[in-house]
């Protein structure tokens, strides 16, 4: 199997997970399949658990879908993507501001202002062909995005 139907089967998953959570008349303009995004940091109880379980707690894998009219965050699983899980943010899409793109031989980083909360999204090797796109669906001229 090709990188490019294993990244395509994965956005189609993403799809029919958020399918339900779609409005009337909504419909999926892009998938970012997978990003990986830190959450705050833990409390000062970390080290009892070991630097394994620290890892997995600070970092999940999301998926970005950007529709005609909002924003939804998907949670695929703990650092590595799995299944859709839930829906953790659907927001217009003019309350989502993109920050940043910074973007790397090998992954990039990609920072939202969703309703003043900030979402910092690494994006690793094939993921990272969806990041135009992305760029475009939320209006972010080409020239101010990196």
């Amino acid at each position: 199997m090709t990188t490019t139907s294993k990244l395509q089967r994965s956005r189609d998953m993403i799809a029919d997970f958020v399918r339900p959570h779609l409005e009337a008349g909504e419909g999926i303009k892009v998938v970012l399949a997978n990003a990986n995004g830190p959450l705050p940091p833990l409390t000062p109880i970390v080290p009892i658990f070991g630097v394994a379980a620290m890892c997995t707690r600070w970092f999940r894998a999301y998926a970005l879908v950007v529709t005609e009219g909002r924003v939804l965050l998907v949670r695929r699983g703990k650092v590595r993507p799995g299944r859709p899980q839930s829906v953790d943010l659907a927001l217009p899409i003019e309350r989502v501001t993109v920050l940043e793109w910074t973007e790397r031989p090998s992954y990039g980083t990609l920072v939202l202002d969703a309703d003043g909360q900030r979402l910092r999204l690494h994006t690793v090797g094939t993921f990272s062909v969806d990041i135009p796109a992305i760029l475009h669906a939320l209006k972010v001229p080409s020239q101010s995005a990196k």
